[in-house]
């Protein structure tokens, strides 16, 4: 009979412990404040993808034959 544990080293194959440990080696603040700044850089991305989609858009209405 297994421990359980095979599980959970199966996931762990794929995990970046040294990843882990940097951000663990961080205070509570300062991996507040990554996330806050992963999640403006997420933000600016999805509005740059956005304005792009929508000039692309708007470049394809102008260029149709009349």
């Amino acid at each position: 009979m297994g421990t359980g544990a095979e599980p959970i080293e199966e996931l762990m194959a794929d995990v970046d412990r040294t990843l882990l440990r940097t951000n663990l080696k961080l205070s509570p603040a300062e991996r507040l404040e990554k996330f806050v700044s992963f999640m403006r850089l997420t933000s600016e991305l999805t509005q740059a993808g956005q304005k792009q989609r929508s000039l692309t858009a708007a470049g394809r209405r102008q260029r149709r034959p009349q």
